[in-house]
């Protein structure tokens, strides 16, 4: 398998779990690495896709508030496309 091959899927990377009731241990190093990641996939030109979970308006994944929102990070570029 080659790099051409390759597509990178980021997912949940949402804002819901770095702060509040939601926040998970560990999360601000993960979001380090994925954006490492992130930046290594897109200098070798290799596709990404990012998965966003929406639970709706009002909920803590409410994507068209802050909480659901992605973080911004790792936040998709014009092009890359978003699958809720």
């Amino acid at each position: 398998m080659s790099l051409s091959d390759s597509v990178l899927v980021l997912i949940d990377c949402q804002n819901t779990y770095t702060r509040g009731v939601m926040e998970l241990e560990g999360v601000q190093p993960a979001l380090e690495e994925a954006a490492a990641l992130l930046d290594r996939a897109r200098s070798a030109g290799i596709p990404v896709i990012h998965i966003q979970h929406d639970d709706g308006p009002g909920s803590l994944y409410d994507i068209e508030g802050e909480s659901g929102a992605i973080v911004d990070r790792v936040a998709p570029r014009d092009g890359e496309p978003v699958v809720v």
